[in-house]
């Protein structure tokens, strides 16, 4: 027999127990009320009124160095910057040449062009020259005959005096030599900023002398060998009295001369390797020879432009100096406004070969210091 089952009580609370809740009556939640749609309305679409863009024209603004870093400065030790030149750099290179050093430059070319000039004066030289302005000053003047002054100058060179006039000017000739080893040694020494004096230079540099005399023998046989054989054919043609034979000769000059410039131009470093590298003569040609390569043009260019700057201002002095020769009736005005030339004509045309001379072999990769 089974027992019957009760529902549940519940159990009373117990002493200090806060009773629990009543439940609240379950209630069906109601739904939500749904958002009713909007009606559409049509939007009027305005045109907007395009306006003109004024257009700026393109201003290109400063080149910006790579990777915001700027292009180093060149070191500048010296008078030019230790970096392939330009004309602007080797003329003004030049010229602070004679500002950097001109106890050098200047002071050493008064030493021997004075020493040289002092001979010439005592040679006869400037005599002879004073005595023929004033003869053709007497000619215009008075009419003297052409024949009086063959007469004159007949009896001005006697054996004695011509004798004293060949070896004064070959001494004056040899006097100036120092100044083509010096002056390039002074010049490269300012390129490296470093001022040396007139008998450091012969200290270091007076050994060259000799090479460069030799170096001077080789190039005046080298023209007279590129010339041999055009004044050769003109010399026969005129004792043949062959017309034909003259115009070939005459070409043939032309082309010599031609010839000549060139090779003189490749040659035009010769002189500053056998002071500044020390070479022989020999192996100072072939080292002008390899280093004006591909270079010609631009090495004869800079040349004329530093021959044209030296040759036109001295043209007018020569100018000034023959006239007041030809109004005092003596050289000396003309000897005074040469040496005047002279002391900055030759170490400037010095200096700018030197400059030359430096570029071209920073071009080549080869440094100087």
């Amino acid at each position: 027999m089974t027992e019957p089952t009760y529902p549940e009580q519940p159990v009373p609370p117990q002493p200090g127990q806060v009773p629990p809740a009543p439940l609240p009556p379950y209630q069906l939640a109601e739904p939500a009320p749904q958002p009713q749609p909007y009606p559409a309305q049509p939007y009027p679409a305005q045109p907007y009124p395009a306006q003109p863009y004024p257009q700026q024209p393109y201003q290109p603004g400063p080149p910006q160095p790579a990777y915001g870093y700027a292009q180093p400065a060149p070191p500048q030790p010296g008078v030019i910057p230790l970096r392939p030149l330009s004309l602007g750099d080797i003329i003004g290179g030049a010229f602070r040449v004679l500002k950097f050093n001109p106890g050098l430059m200047i002071g050493g070319t008064a030493i021997f062009s004075g020493i040289s000039m002092v001979l010439l004066w005592f040679s006869g030289t400037f005599g002879l020259l004073g005595s023929i302005v004033n003869y053709m000053r007497l000619q215009i003047t008075e009419g003297a005959s052409v024949s009086g002054f063959n007469e004159y100058l007949q009896g001005f060179f006697t054996p004695e005096r011509t004798i004293l006039m060949f070896a004064l000017n070959l001494l004056a000739v040899l006097v100036v030599l120092p100044l083509s080893a010096i002056l390039p040694y002074g010049a490269q020494q300012a390129a490296l900023g470093n001022k040396v004096g007139i008998g450091a230079a012969l200290q270091a540099k007076g050994g060259r002398i000799l090479p460069l005399i030799g170096l001077v023998i080789l190039v005046v046989l080298i023209s007279y060998a590129i010339m041999l054989i055009p004044l050769a054919l003109i010399i026969a043609a005129g004792v043949a009295q062959n017309g034909v034979l003259a115009v070939i000769g005459g070409l043939l000059h032309i082309a010599a001369g031609v010839v000549m410039l060139w090779v003189m131009i490749r040659l035009n470093f010769a002189g500053t390797a056998v002071v500044l590298e020390g070479l022989g003569p020999g192996k100072a040609l072939k080292r002008s020879w390899a280093l004006v390569k591909g270079r010609w043009w631009r090495i004869f260019g800079i040349g004329l432009v530093v021959g044209l700057i030296v040759s036109i201002p001295m043209e007018i002095i020569m100018g000034v100096g023959f006239g007041l020769m030809f109004a005092m009736m003596t050289p000396l005005p003309l000897a005074v406004l040469l040496l005047a030339i002279d002391l900055i004509a030759t170490p400037f045309q010095e200096a700018a070969l030197v400059m030359l001379y430096l570029d071209t072999r920073m071009r080549q990769g080869e440094s100087i210091q």
